[in-house]
């Protein structure tokens, strides 16, 4: 009997202290296991090709998304101003969402756009208040920003705005009305860097927007040098 209730201790014992060690052997492994995939996911996702371009009638350089083109604006009233949309080649119809480039230049033979001259005047930051002041739609969200390099200096606003009217038989937009403008440069060299996801001929936003490619296209914004 007391061999029986020493064996029956023994064994009590063994799985105590057996228990807790089985627990941390399951199937999520150590953390240099853990690490190790980690870091084989990270090395593994793709990167985004981009293509370094010089745009002529612009002056200046800037980085594209890979497979994306830029073309002279001719469909848009620009008001005199040397334009550029910046788009995928894919994206082929007049109401495609576009990223537009834009160099600013004020002349007294110029009427059509007599705010370019007060931009050019003033900060980049200055201009891009300006520019949200004249939203003809509610502002509802207003997010900016600046910055001094490593290319040309410049400040910029993503905004979202209030929904349009709902239609009559429509049910309301899901997507709301979205603008990025960044204006880059300094002095009387300034050009404007613009995208939004209004414009379509249902009037209805696009659930596409470019703000994080203009964004990008704005700060890679160089001089020939």
């Amino acid at each position: 009997m007391r061999t029986d209730r020493r064996l029956l201790a023994a064994l009590f014992v063994t799985t105590t202290f057996l228990t807790p060690a089985l627990v941390g052997c399951g199937s999520a492994g150590s953390p240099s296991d853990t690490k190790n995939q980690s870091e084989s996911s990270a090395s593994s996702a793709p990167t985004e090709r981009h293509t370094r371009q010089f745009i002529p009638e612009l002056g200046i350089y800037v980085t594209l998304p890979h497979d994306w083109v830029a073309f002279a604006d001719g469909v848009h009233d620009n008001k005199g101003q040397v334009t550029f949309q910046v788009r995928p080649k894919w994206e082929s119809t007049e109401f495609a969402q576009y990223v537009r480039i834009r160099k600013l230049t004020a002349s007294d033979e110029n009427t059509a756009a007599p705010e370019v001259k007060g931009w050019l005047e003033s900060s980049n930051a200055d201009a891009v208040s300006d520019f949200v002041k004249s939203r003809k739609s509610k502002v509802t969200a207003d997010k900016r920003d600046s910055w001094d390099g490593p290319n040309l200096p410049g400040a910029s606003a993503s905004l979202e705005l209030e929904k349009p009217p709902v239609a009559e038989g429509k049910p309301p937009s899901a997507v709301t009305p979205k603008i990025y403008v960044a204006f880059v440069g300094q002095g009387d060299q300034r050009w404007q860097i613009a995208t939004s996801n209004t414009g379509s001929p249902s009037g209805e936003p696009s659930e596409q927007f470019f703000g994080e490619q203009a964004d990008a296209i704005a700060r890679s914004a160089q001089l020939l040098k």
